[in-house]
């Protein structure tokens, strides 16, 4: 199964954007993350010299950029709910930002700090870390109480084996950004919704792609895993990743196997049972001879 069909996944997502120009109101909703996220190229901007100056406008554009952090798992959540039919507006992308800025903060500044580190060994294992865990924004937004180290690891799961495609994809973006270059910006008021909805489409498909294989649990992408019984209520909660690792060792275990190893005593009365009904079948002959015997001898006498 092609999981991650490219041509029929920007198909799709040009026929969404296409619909009431929605590109143009996702432009306008996500551009002051935008811009508080990349605010590197004011110096330049405003011709600052001046060192002290440089180093004053450095740290406070560092500073938007650490404030901006959380919004962008709000971003990925604000693409996923176009794609789900929420039909979401601006206030709801930077309202769900506040909302979990803490856990939205952690788990960005911590992936980000791991790729980071990736890259001082080498460059191309920073770059194989940060498409492992491109994910981890929209299962944030899925799963806002996950910690950073569970969302790292569900990323891993999802992405292995399809780095490459997503490295591919990223590759056949690189005509979108000369051509917002080269007309100072104007083509990202479409590029860009373009582009992020492209991505989350890619997420749903390696989410749906990761619950149908069994190694993650649909319970993992979800706030309030579900409560199945009043028993479960009285225990300690469980993480919703220990449950996609439960369920995934569930789903590794053969039937066949299972009964073997996991049923042996089964196996065993259902062979005792078999011979007990053979050795039967085997007396009833000789049970039947005696008899007959026993009738002739009566009517001899």
């Amino acid at each position: 199964m092609n999981v991650l069909n490219r041509a029929a996944i920007k198909q799709e997502a040009r026929g969404l954007l296409s619909v009431d120009n929605k590109w143009f109101k996702m432009f306008f909703a996500v551009l002051l993350y935008y811009i508080l996220s990349d605010f590197s190229y004011v110096t330049n901007l405003f011709g600052i010299d001046d060192s002290s100056a440089k180093i004053t406008v450095s740290f406070g554009v560092s500073l938007l950029s650490l404030v901006a952090l959380p919004f962008g798992a709000a971003v990925a959540g604000y693409f996923l709910n176009w794609l789900r039919g929420f039909n979401p507006d601006a206030k709801s992308l930077y309202k769900e930002g506040l909302d979990n800025f803490g856990s939205y903060f952690a788990g960005r500044f911590i992936t980000r700090v791991t790729i980071f580190l990736w890259s001082l060994l080498f460059v191309i294992p920073g770059i194989i870390k940060a498409f492992e865990y491109s994910q981890v924004d929209y299962i944030l937004h899925d799963n806002s109480k996950l910690k950073a180290s569970q969302a790292k690891r569900m990323s891993s799961i999802m992405t292995n084996g399809y780095k490459s495609e997503l490295f591919i994809l990223e590759l056949s973006f690189i005509g979108w950004e000369i051509a917002g270059v080269c007309t100072l910006g104007l083509v990202y008021i479409y590029a860009l919704p373009y582009m992020e909805t492209v991505r989350a489409m890619y997420y749903e498909n390696l989410k749906s792609n990761a619950i149908e294989k069994g190694l993650i649990a649909p319970e993992a992408f979800m706030s309030e895993p579900p409560i199945y019984n009043d028993f479960q209520l009285e225990q300690d909660p469980q993480s919703p990743y220990d449950i996609a690792q439960s369920y995934s060792r569930q789903v590794d275990v053969e039937p066949d196997n299972f009964a073997e190893n996991e049923a042996p005593e089964a196996f065993e009365e259902k062979n005792d049972a078999e011979r007990f009904s053979e050795n039967l079948q085997a007396e009833e002959p000789e049970k039947a001879d005696e008899n007959d015997t026993a009738d002739n001898g009566e009517n001899n006498l």
